[in-house]
């Protein structure tokens, strides 16, 4: 009986300790001063779905955003024909009053992540036209949670585009620097490779984040640039503990930092909406 009350006690103590991390992750985000950056406001779009999962090929989710409406719907190409099938490519379409319907096809496996949570809407790259965040995570428990992901739909001179941004991007923070029209994402993942644990300079085994500064440009290849140079700090690298810090970490040499870093944007799918 005191076994099990133990067993009981030390779950308890572990769920709660996870949930208090989950909580408190955003607090490892460097600080800005007002002077330095503000934040971009976003108007949440309504969204109409059952789960968000975009393997379910029967429900899709809709999201109205002022003039334009998203739809998510997954679907399949197995021919299966059965009654109901995982989906192998995700559809996502966007339409407005003024403009032509388009549409992007994603394999399944070039998708961000599996569930789509919310959906919002702002001026990203300052052309004076509506962009689309659609935040999507795995539904994972604990750190697990914090491999999540974001498509982005981006207005252009000659329509939308897409970009999708994988790994870590939990909790995105959105800020525009002095007098710029144009947006800056506080991208934060994992550090080193795959979120593993690296050897520093207390010869221990750590887990860091990394942050970095992406501008959204009408004029980037992708949609987005990597714009460290706005801050002096970035990449910026701090130690993943239960005990979260705004502090750049002294574990790491700059040589480390620089061998363990690579650029967000490089592997990150990116192209236009097709109209249809």
């Amino acid at each position: 009986m005191k076994t099990n009350l133990l067993l009981i006690i030390f779950c308890a103590l572990l769920l709660n300790r996870a949930a208090m991390a989950e909580e408190d992750w955003v607090d490892y985000a460097p600080l800005f001063s007002p002077e330095q950056a503000r934040p971009v406001p976003l108007s949440a779009c309504t969204t109409e779905t059952v789960s968000g999962y975009i393997m379910d090929t029967n429900t899709p989710t809709i999201a109205h955003c002022g003039e334009h409406d998203i739809t998510v719907s997954g679907i399949s190409k197995a021919r299966k024909h059965e009654e109901y099938e995982d989906a192998t490519h995700v559809v996502v379409s966007l339409g407005g009053r003024q403009q032509k319907a388009s549409k992007v096809v994603f394999r399944v496996e070039d998708f961000p992540s599996e569930f789509v949570d919310s959906v919002a809407f702002a001026d990203l790259n300052g052309d004076g036209k509506d962009d689309f965040i659609l935040n999507l995570s795995s539904h994972g428990v604990g750190l697990a949670a914090e491999f999540t992901g974001t498509l982005y739909l981006l207005s252009g001179a000659t329509g939308y585009r897409y970009l999708t941004l994988s790994g870590m991007n939990h909790i995105p923070r959105y800020l525009r620097f002095g007098n710029s029209p144009q947006a800056v994402l506080v991208l934060q993942r994992m550090g080193g490779r795959d979120g593993a644990q690296i050897d520093t300079l207390d010869n221990k085994p750590h887990t860091f984040f990394v942050f970095d500064l992406l501008q959204f440009d009408v004029t980037a290849p992708k949609g987005a640039k990597l714009n460290n140079s706005l801050d002096a700090r970035f990449p910026f690298w701090t130690l993943f503990t239960y005990t979260p810090s705004h502090a750049e970490t002294t574990l790491l040499t700059p040589a480390i930092k620089k061998t363990l870093w690579d650029d967000p944007l490089k592997h990150e799918v990116a192209g236009r909406l097709v109209e249809h």
